[in-house]
């Protein structure tokens, strides 16, 4: 969350630039909380629950180009993984 909060801050519109990073970080973690709550509430699903998700990737410290191919590399082995199942399900 502080990352967030910091990528938000340095990249503020000129009317917003008087904030602090503390207000941000407050403001995102508001901003995150009605949006759970709302997912919770219309949907019954809670977004911070990680079981529900397939591959999650911290792209804190991670450059646009690192964060594709860990996709990437995720992609290719659900590939490989979903092609051994077929094949082992035709096989019996």
């Amino acid at each position: 969350r502080h990352i967030e909060a910091q990528r938000i801050f340095e990249h503020q519109r000129e009317e917003d630039a008087n904030e602090s990073l503390e207000h941000v970080y407050e403001m995102t973690q508001q901003r995150d909380e009605k949006t759970r709550n709302a997912y919770i509430e219309l949907y019954n699903i809670d977004m911070r629950d990680m079981t529900k998700y397939d591959l999650v990737v911290d792209t804190g410290e991670l450059t646009p180009e690192q964060v594709t191919e860990k996709i990437l590399e995720a992609f290719s082995l659900f590939l490989k993984t979903q092609w051994l199942d077929t094949k082992q399900t035709n096989t019996k």
